[in-house]
């Protein structure tokens, strides 16, 4: 990671590891079923799961894959291996295998995969250029690449959460914090990642026929304590630690109440998340 990044996400995904995807939000595991479908594994594949995280992906890959397929998942966050390696060990699943390793940079033999997956964890990378030509030597000739993103193209201004405006978060971090450091605005802004580069960069690395699939994925919240909780069990944690200690209590009540009055009645609150899904293939034959 770069020094600007260090300060925003160090240690972040350690601190949400026992949380993360697992309570008040239904949104990773659709997310991860919906890019397997676009990818289309077939069974018997290998595949190598980027920033795999609590498993999202990882798990239903291994469905997908088989017996005779196998599944390697790789985090930065060592918190996050100890989590997901806990959750493969109770699983008895043993086509699953799960390391701490830096996503820009796998150590893993040439031609090792049939196919490379990342759910969101693209937009965390601070060298793409890198991390795509890495993922092009690793995957197998007519091997593929398949990651999503947060489509913020028609956004305007702060990122919104569904009912969860990031820029009330935003508005109570100090200026000198915010302008020390500018991954965090440009995650309150959602622009850690210009999606329109993607192709381009790609192509550049030796990718062939790749394509976006723009779609919105329906998020539904159990409760609005629940749609607040979890906009602090992802990387969106960072926003929040750059909040004064002070402010934060009250300021979770007020985006409570706030999404309280879009919530059913049930209680449950839904929204639309706009999301990329890119997906790319290596050559025939290797240069």
């Amino acid at each position: 990671m770069t020094e600007s990044q260090k300060g925003v996400f160090d240690g972040v995904f350690d601190k949400v590891a026992d949380k993360y995807d697992t309570e008040g939000v239904v949104f990773f595991r659709p997310l991860a079923l919906r890019l397997i479908e676009h990818l289309g594994v077939q069974p018997g594949a290998r595949v190598l799961d980027v920033g795999c995280g609590r498993g999202a992906v990882t798990f239903p890959l291994a469905e997908a894959v088989g017996a005779s397929g196998s599944v390697v998942g790789i985090d930065l966050s060592q918190g996050m291996i100890d989590a997901i390696a806990a959750d493969v060990t109770s699983s008895g699943l043993g086509t699953i295998n799960v390391l701490q390793m830096d996503g820009t940079n796998p150590h893993f033999p040439p031609g090792d995969f049939d196919a490379i997956t990342g759910s969101m964890s693209i937009v965390m990378m601070p060298d793409l250029p890198t991390a795509f030509g890495n993922y092009r030597t690793l995957l197998r000739p007519g091997g593929r690449l398949a990651f999503t993103a947060p489509d913020t193209r028609n956004q305007t201004g702060a990122w919104r959460t569904g009912p969860v405006d990031i820029g009330r978060l935003a508005a109570e971090i100090p200026s000198a914090v915010m302008a020390s450091h500018p991954m965090l605005a440009r995650l309150v802004e959602g622009n850690l990642l210009d999606l329109s580069s993607i192709p381009g960069m790609l192509e550049k690395e030796g990718f062939v026929d790749i394509e976006e699939h723009r779609e919105e994925v329906r998020v539904v919240g159990n409760s609005p304590e629940g749609v607040v909780r979890w906009t602090q069990q992802h990387g969106m944690r960072a926003v929040w630690d750059a909040v004064p200690g002070e402010r934060r209590a009250s300021l979770e009540q007020e985006l409570i109440d706030e999404a309280t009055r879009e919530a059913d009645s049930e209680g449950r609150v839904t929204f639309g998340f706009p999301v990329a899904y890119v997906l790319a293939r290596t050559a025939k034959q290797h240069d």
